[in-house]
């Protein structure tokens, strides 16, 4: 099993909208307050991570299979024109640098979208 595997996307995760499943959509989003870092992390056994960080992936369809594909498109239509009429490369002249919302101020975020600019 590969990584990826081992995750899910939870925004728009059917099965966790079910109202009697244990893994409920808005756990997955609560946030605890460190008093000693001073900075919000995630509740404890739960990991939110961003896949393939400066690429695109996580930007052009929030949830690519199921019935609500087609709903869910984020930057798919920007995305697609720019590979197929212009040539550009996910990762290599097109980069991507999805946001965790729920961290106001997040050091490793800004530390690696300083990477991809520069």
């Amino acid at each position: 099993m590969n990584d990826r595997d081992e995750y899910f996307r939870m925004w728009i995760d059917l099965d966790s909208l079910y109202p009697f499943n244990n893994k409920g959509f808005l756990s997955y989003l609560e946030t605890v307050w460190n008093t000693t870092t001073k900075a919000m992390n995630n509740v404890p056994g739960i990991e939110t991570i961003i896949p393939d960080f400066g690429n695109v992936y996580a930007l052009d369809e929030i949830d690519p299979v199921g019935p609500i594909k087609y709903f869910t498109d984020g930057l798919h239509d920007l995305i697609k024109p720019l590979e197929k009429k212009l040539g550009y490369t996910d990762g290599y002249d097109m980069r991507g640098a999805a946001y965790d919302w729920r961290y106001y101020h997040n050091q490793a975020y800004f530390d690696n979208l300083t990477r991809i600019i520069e």
